[in-house]
């Protein structure tokens, strides 16, 4: 909608006789309730869309139950507010995007856990491209911390399909051109989640050998490299 700003003086008026200049338009009034109307959907709904932490939080203590109730949360809400963004894209920046990218990160970490894959992109098709491959270098990190609590049990298999499923995530990403962006700064995490799950499994060698015990702080560190964090 074009709104047409009015001077409280009346209108304008040319400086050459006769001439009436025609009033101004403006979209910024309607950009706005465009924005007042999304965030005040967002917003009483915020939880339900961020349910996915919550979710990739239950999936680590082994309550998949309670993960696929927070999961059934989001895929209620986040479909509505997807929907309010497809005339107006720039909307769905920010909150809601990070929302999905953590949504496609709790649904890869789930999937992985039931089939020890990586979730295919079309299990999500909700999530843009880019949302989907956050998604997946986050997971990343997620796999990470998995295999520290199964290499303090050591369950070397499972620390060695962690760090086999990161290595192939790694080798395909790096075929993308991410160039300066997010995506280029989130990529940066999974090279060190990569060097980490090679650390553990050559520290899980050693302790198994000598019969010690492997500590889980030891290994667990918080990367250098720019997380989500970094881009709100």
């Amino acid at each position: 909608m074009r709104c047409a700003r009015r001077s409280s003086s009346g209108p304008e008026r040319s400086s050459r006789p006769g001439v009436a200049h025609k009033p101004a338009t403006y979209t910024g009034d309607a950009i706005g309730r465009k924005h007042l109307l999304f965030h005040s959907f967002f917003v009483p709904h915020d939880d339900d869309a961020t349910n996915s932490k919550q979710a990739i939080f239950a999936l680590h203590r082994s309550d998949k139950a309670e993960a696929l109730k927070l999961l059934g949360s989001a895929e209620k809400v986040i479909p509505e507010l997807v929907t309010l963004t497809e005339k107006n894209p720039s909307l769905r920046d920010g909150a809601l995007s990070s929302s999905l990218e953590e949504y496609a990160e709790a649904k890869c970490f789930c999937y992985y856990l039931d089939t020890k894959c990586l979730l295919p992109r079309r299990d999500v098709p909700i999530v843009l491209k880019n949302e989907y491959l956050g998604g997946v270098i986050d997971f990343t990190g997620e796999l990470m911390r998995y295999a520290v609590v199964k290499a303090t049990a050591r369950e070397v298999d499972e620390v060695k399909r962690c760090k086999d499923m990161v290595e192939a995530i790694s080798g395909e990403l790096i075929q993308f051109d991410f160039r300066n962006g997010p995506l280029r700064r989130k990529f940066d995490s999974v090279k060190y989640n990569l060097r980490k799950l090679e650390n553990t499994l050559y520290e899980l060698s050693l302790v198994t050998n000598s019969g010690l015990t492997l500590q889980a702080h030891s290994v667990q560190e918080t990367p250098a490299a720019s997380t989500r964090e970094d881009e709100e």
